[in-house]
């Protein structure tokens, strides 16, 4: 072969050669558009969620809104629950475990799907009722449990729709003027605002 064949003609090697080099530029430009594809998808998904989060809002009733327990109103100094949510005491069937438990029961009975639309199991409530009513029966009318009890007691008739025992629940809390006193007090006045109870005062 002359030079211009040769010229024509590249060696197999060269060919090869040029064909990775061909094959990485291709995949250095699907790297870009693979990135911007997921961080679409990402943000996609947090639009979504963002508006199924504000409709999960929307439609939460200010009922359901007062019933919910957070974490921190059930951290009470010398009660605590385990890790695998037994009650942290000797006895299973002291006022102290049978609230615990309650407190526990309660807060399992809310179930939502990525938290979203909330909604409570009614066993789980009717087991919480019955626990936190044991305890009531159980300690004093000065008893710092009894008082914690009937608060809570208040939280699982707003979650039953029973908003006249859930006043009664929360009026002996405001009355009794312990630590829980005040918050009682904002949520007699919330129903008062939401479900007026005609010919009475919202503490009593």
């Amino acid at each position: 072969l002359n030079d211009s064949d040769a010229a024509s003609n590249p060696r197999p090697d060269e060919d090869a050669a040029q064909a990775g080099r061909n094959e990485e530029n291709a995949r250095i430009v699907m790297l870009p558009r693979a990135a911007r594809w997921a961080a679409a998808a990402v943000v996609l998904v947090a639009v979504l969620y963002g508006g199924l989060y504000g409709l999960s809002r929307a439609t939460q009733s200010s009922i359901e809104r007062l019933a919910v327990v957070d974490a921190s109103e059930t951290q009470i100094e010398g009660y605590a629950l385990t890790t695998r949510g037994t009650p942290a005491t000797s006895d299973v069937d002291s006022s102290g475990a049978l609230y615990l438990d309650a407190l526990r029961t309660l807060r399992e009975a809310r179930e939502s799907t990525l938290g979203l639309f909330p909604r409570y199991n009614t066993d789980k409530l009717s087991r919480a009722e019955t626990l936190l009513q044991r305890v009531i029966e159980r300690e004093g009318p000065r008893s710092f449990l009894q008082v914690e009890a009937y608060f809570f007691l208040g939280k699982v008739h707003l979650a039953q729709g029973n908003i006249e025992a859930a006043r009664s629940n929360f009026q002996t809390v405001a009355l009794r003027e312990g630590r829980r006193s005040i918050e009682a007090t904002e949520i007699l006045t919330e129903l008062q605002e939401e479900h007026p109870a005609h010919g009475q005062s919202y503490v009593g």
